[in-house]
């Protein structure tokens, strides 16, 4: 399988999920010669929409058409846009599903949401209108943390070593088997995993990817490489996306790059997932896939692993550790030498509520000037503890 179209028996929790969206359309009666385009036939922009990628939201190749350092080109062949970059720059910063139900009964203090990471910040979980959520996409924006989300911007590799396994032992739908690491193109894949990178199975083009625990510690590596040769990162789009650029980080995002550095796809046992899209000149087979089988299911893409890993993923976190040292001194004896000294160690969280929460809601812009336009978001503390010198 393909794409897949959610239903209601498996509701949409991811935004990687959203690669199986077709973005630019069909066109039915155009021929796909370049040229002049007769009369009746779609412009210039209808027909650089039709020229996008099968999956374009969470993608990140560049385009064909598409000067690597632009996100549209006009040619002598048409307009072209690249459309994956264009989506994923609006969309992963600006939106996120809250997989709350449409309908039933729902209690916050005890029910999990489709993803169990969202949970609401006030203290009185009982109080909370659930009907309020589900009319209004600010209302949820306004009241839902992620808690434990992980920051793309780490070079860690035990960090990224972990979130790659956080799918270790749990089965894949309808299956009771335990996986390492079960990277699918869709939740309802019809055949297995144990040849999905042959390019030659049944496996291979209806299957999934379940990457080895040697496989994704080699993936954890080549991430944390690409993290540090692109990073820090300022938005979850700037991670997704390729840089406009004239370089290597033009051709893909992080992950895909980091897919193609740690030989994910390769190393087969046939060529087909091995051997080279095309054999033109370097200036055009740099903006193709490397293989001649990208795309298939066992193929791992960028798109896979942010189906599973997107809803826990942040450019940055709302949680501070923050510590503080003072000491005495005695000028009438030795300034150089403390005569008491004292650490602090505080935890702040920065919530969606503002400075001044009586005079602006949280999805409210403030007033130019005021107070919570200058301060913005309030910061509470979750802990505080004086600390010893042996916790320094």
């Amino acid at each position: 399988m393909f794409f897949d179209v959610p239903g209601l028996d498996a509701p949409i929790v991811s935004l990687g999920q959203l690669k199986h969206f077709n973005p630019g359309g069909h066109i039915d009666s155009f021929s796909h010669t370049f040229g002049s385009i007769p009369s009746g036939f779609p412009s210039d922009q209808e027909r650089g929409l039709s020229y996008g990628p099968a999956y374009a939201i969470g993608e990140s190749r560049a385009h064909l058409f598409v000067n690597r350092t632009q996100s549209s080109t006009t040619n002598s062949f048409g307009f072209f846009r690249d459309s994956s970059w264009l989506l994923n720059r609006e969309l992963w910063d600006a939106y996120f599903f809250s997989t709350l139900p449409r309908t039933g009964a729902f209690d916050f203090s005890t029910d999990l949401s489709g993803n169990p990471r969202l949970r609401p910040f006030r203290t009185n979980l009982a109080s909370i209108d659930i009907d309020a959520y589900r009319d209004s996409a600010r209302a949820a924006a306004a009241n839902l943390l992620n808690v434990g989300a992980f920051n793309i911007n780490s070079t860690s590799v035990e960090a990224w070593r972990a979130l790659l396994s956080s799918l270790n032992k749990v089965p894949y739908p309808g299956t009771t088997t335990e996986l390492t690491g079960a990277f699918a193109r869709s939740p309802r894949q019809p055949a297995g995993n144990a040849s999905a990178n042959d390019g030659v199975s049944e496996d291979a083009w209806s299957g999934y990817r379940n990457l080895s625990n040697a496989e994704i510690d080699a993936l954890a590596v080549a991430v944390v490489d690409e993290v540090k040769t692109r990073g820090p990162f300022r938005s979850l789009s700037d991670f997704v996306n390729r840089r406009l650029a004239d370089d290597d980080t033009g051709l893909q995002g992080v992950l895909d790059a980091a897919i193609e550095e740690a030989g994910t796809n390769s190393g087969t046992t046939s060529p087909y997932f091995d051997s080279p899209a095309v054999t033109a000149s370097p200036a055009v087979a740099a903006h193709r896939p490397t293989a001649l089988l990208a795309g298939a299911p066992g193929w791992l893409s960028q798109g896979d692993l942010l189906q599973a890993l997107a809803p826990g993923l942040s450019a940055r976190s709302d949680t501070f550790v923050i510590r503080a040292y003072g000491d005495v001194r005695n000028p009438a004896t030795d300034v150089t030498r403390p005569e008491a000294r004292a650490w602090v160690e505080a935890v702040v969280q920065r919530v969606p509520d503002y400075v001044e929460p009586a005079v602006n809601t949280p999805d409210q812009i403030p007033a130019s000037g005021s107070n919570n336009d200058r301060f913005g978001r309030r910061f509470e503390i979750v802990s505080f503890r004086w600390l010893n010198p042996e916790d320094i």
